[in-house]
C-alpha cells in the first residue's frame, strides 16, 4: 500500500482494519547479516499474506 500513494493517515486506518479482521501471514525466518558476525539476528519475511472474512 505504501507504493500506490496513500497517506500516513489511509495506510494507518488500513493497518487497523486488516489487523481487526485476523491477518494471517505465512512466510520464513532469515539471518540478517551484520559486519560482525558475532552480532546476527532474524527477520521474519512474510510471502504469503492471508486475510480471514466473514460469510454474509
Amino acid at each position: 500500500m505504501s507504493q500506490t500513494g496513500a497517506t500516513q493517515k489511509q495506510l494507518d486506518a488500513a493497518t487497523s482494519e486488516i489487523f481487526d479482521q485476523g491477518l494471517i501471514a505465512v512466510g520464513k525466518i532469515e539471518v540478517v547479516e551484520n559486519v560482525d558476525p558475532t552480532k546476527r539476528d532474524t527477520k521474519f519475511v512474510a510471502t504469503q499474506l492471508y486475510l480471514r472474512v466473514e460469510p454474509n
